[in-house]
């Protein structure tokens, strides 16, 4: 094994390290902070938006890693089921990753977007999952009542948050 082959494998394994911490702080905070910051006991999803800003800012394989170890946190921590969520937030990352061509790095628009658009998939996915094979099936309800409410206030809490991750993808990747 040459130098340059242990200093790779010790750069990814150090931006894996980065994923975690910032997967584990991401979810602290959702799961407390923004808990209390729920208008009609809505949340913004934190992991998504750090799922398609990785994919933004550093392409579809760091989207996908990205997704899914927000995923692993996601269903370890809050779902019944472990993979689901990671494997749609995997999905969202590297779709949001194949969009990175289309930015330009000031540019906060798109990853808004993407956001929005990766709430509205997750939410149809755990509305299929969740809900109508329990025999549940009011789609449009659960839609305006949950999944286009989360989708608005997660894609204004990216706002401000998509240039935090900016400045630490600039200092950390």
């Amino acid at each position: 094994m040459t130098w340059k082959m242990i200093l790779n494998k010790l750069d990814f394994a150090r931006r894996v390290l980065i994923v975690c911490v910032m997967a584990a702080v991401m979810y602290i905070l959702q799961s407390s902070v923004f808990s209390h910051l729920a208008p009609g006991g809505v949340k913004p999803d934190l992991l998504l938006i750090l799922t398609v800003c990785t994919g933004c800012l550093s392409g579809e394989r760091a989207g996908l890693g990205t997704g899914f170890i927000c995923g692993l946190v996601w269903d370890i921590y809050a779902s019944p089921v472990i993979g689901m969520q990671a494997f749609i937030l995997a999905l969202t990352g590297y779709m949001s990753g194949k969009c990175k061509q289309f930015l330009y790095d000031e540019g906060i628009w798109m990853p808004v977007v993407l956001t929005a658009a990766g709430d509205l998939l997750c939410g149809v996915w755990n509305y299929v999952l969740f809900f109508v094979l329990q025999g549940r099936q009011a789609l449009l309800v659960s839609m305006m009542n949950i999944v286009f409410p989360e989708m608005l206030y997660t894609s204004l809490i990216c706002v401000p948050v998509y240039p935090l991750l900016r400045v630490l993808h600039r200092r950390f990747f």
